[in-house]
């Protein structure tokens, strides 16, 4: 699992926390404020805030764009797509309705521009959580390299006929694989002489196309 993509999944969360927080807690508080003190605290609100989302953004900015253009291996395409989208839905919704909005309260309290507020942060609490579980998928839910039962790497092709001599005694020898002379036989590309126990070893080769005994 790359730095990046751990780095983007944390920043996608750390925004979803927040943006939960300013819905839940923030943004109902506002109402609360008395009418003559109100626009100082939306104002104090509106710079607060920029200062911790602002970094949150760019933060999303910069891991999603490079996710998108440097995808590892490991990383499922369609969550990162998925990722890239709900960060673009967050992205809209704050620059076209949630800023207006709040420059709106700050020449003094609207009821009407309030609960467009609410409205479109619900929509931005939607999209951040979607984002997570989207990160999430796009980080956990990657091609995985393929492992036996015991997580061990598969069985190359070939490999329990090479081992085979080994198991039951015989001595691969170095003659080709279209000629078989007596008491050989033949695993893919090998040709092997079959060798007694408490015998001497013989083992067939090749030199110049014909078979010599050693």
């Amino acid at each position: 699992m790359s730095a990046v993509a751990v780095a983007h999944l944390l920043v996608v969360g750390g925004y979803a926390g927040f943006q939960w927080t300013v819905r839940a807690l923030v943004y109902p508080q506002l109402i609360a404020a008395p009418p003559s003190a109100f626009v100082a605290y939306e104002q104090s609100h509106s710079w607060w805030v920029a200062r911790v989302v602002g970094p949150l953004f760019a933060g999303q900015l910069v891991t999603t764009g490079w996710l998108l253009l440097d995808r590892p291996d490991d990383l499922a395409t369609t969550g990162v797509l998925a990722s890239a989208a709900c960060l673009a839905v967050v992205l809209a919704v704050t620059g076209a309705a949630a800023v207006p909005r709040h420059r709106r309260l700050a020449a003094g309290f609207d009821a009407g521009a309030y609960a467009g507020l609410l409205r479109t942060d619900s929509i931005r609490v939607l999209a951040a959580t979607a984002n997570v579980a989207a990160s999430a998928w796009a980080v956990l839910g990657g091609p995985r390299p393929e492992t036996t039962q015991h997580g061990a790497a598969p069985p190359v092709p070939g490999d329990a006929a090479r081992r085979r001599p080994e198991r039951d005694g015989a001595v691969p020898s170095v003659q080709g694989p279209s000629v078989r002379g007596p008491g050989e036989w033949t695993a893919g590309y090998w040709t092997f002489a079959s060798v007694p126990r408490y015998s001497s070893m013989t083992f067939g080769s090749f030199i110049n196309d014909r078979p010599v005994s050693v």
